[in-house]
């Protein structure tokens, strides 16, 4: 791994000393990542070069926590470490040369499926010599609120219309042409299923608005990042996805087979940490994480929902 170089140490006056020091609001809003994040900071930073700063915690997930209440003086250095959507990023963007925070604006381009396709897609046409244009599969992105409009919303989807209407006419499953559907704001594996045929994509659809509790329908974009911070399950007992508040999908190619071990036929993939500074300087820790499904691989046809 590569070290972020260090500054070499100059002696101040003690009247300096204390606008050298470094302020932190730390607010994670995660009772286990809390504490590693404060830890980390003890133990890497010089005793005394920093004060983390009492405030309040933000009411809610979504409510920004204002820098300019908290902080000592508009020129002071300061560093925030929370979650997204509490990242006061007007302050930061005013001071750009005193205040660090944890994450880019443009992290949402990389977290909604549909975003990061469409990012995807328009670098790739820009740079098609680029690991991009080969590494990853292309994504067939639609909006849909209701299941019974799933005809219209795959109008402009051609290659996967395409696909299944093919797939409609091979009676061998393991002929078709299998696609893996991914609701565009979920995480943590929630609402990911496989199909091969419209039919199978309705009965998806059908199924989530069955499971689904009663919801209003005017709904606006916070509240539909609400519902995709759990699945669209609002209550964490289900798997089911409300979609009038996910309205974003995307499908994408199954890659049958995968690359499994000699040793091992489970799935797998290997989670890479990184550092990104700036404009762009990304370090990579050269530790990584292997996760291994549960169960050996199977063909979609075999068992398609089983995503082992």
């Amino acid at each position: 791994s590569q070290q972020l170089p260090l500054r070499p140490a100059v002696a101040q006056k003690p009247e300096q000393a204390e606008t050298a020091k470094c302020y932190a609001v730390v607010d994670y809003g995660d009772e286990y990542v809390q504490p590693l994040i404060l830890d980390a900071m003890n133990s890497l930073l010089p005793e005394g070069s920093w004060e983390l700063l009492p405030h309040t915690p933000s009411s809610s997930a979504d409510q920004v926590l204002s820098l300019a209440n908290i902080v000592p003086s508009p020129t002071a250095k300061l560093v925030q470490i929370a979650p997204y959507e509490t990242l006061d990023f007007e302050y930061a963007a005013d001071h750009s040369s005193t205040v660090l925070i944890n994450s880019y604006m443009i992290r949402k381009a990389l977290i909604r499926k549909h975003y990061l396709s469409a990012t995807v897609e328009t670098w790739s046409a820009k740079h098609p010599s680029s690991s991009l244009a080969t590494g990853v599969k292309r994504s067939e992105h639609f909006e849909l609120d209701y299941a019974e409009f799933l005809d219209d919303a795959l109008v402009e989807a051609f290659d996967l219309r395409e696909s299944l209407e093919r797939n409609e006419e091979k009676e061998d499953p393991a002929q078709r042409d299998w696609w893996i559907l991914k609701p565009g704001m979920s995480d943590r594996g929630q609402g990911i299923r496989l199909f091969s045929t419209q039919d199978e994509l309705q009965a998806i659809f059908d199924g989530w608005e069955a499971d689904r509790p009663d919801s209003d329908a005017g709904q606006d974009e916070d509240e539909d990042e609400e519902a995709a911070g759990s699945g669209g399950d609002r209550d964490g007992s289900g798997d089911y996805i409300t979609t009038s508040h996910l309205r974003h999908f995307v499908a994408q190619p199954y890659i049958h087979p995968p690359l499994l071990l000699d040793t091992d036929s489970r799935k797998f993939h290997i989670r890479t940490y990184v550092l990104t500074v700036g404009c762009l300087s990304v370090y990579v820790y050269s530790d990584m994480l292997a996760l291994f499904a549960g169960a050996p691989y199977a063909p979609p046809w075999t068992a398609p929902e089983d995503l082992d």
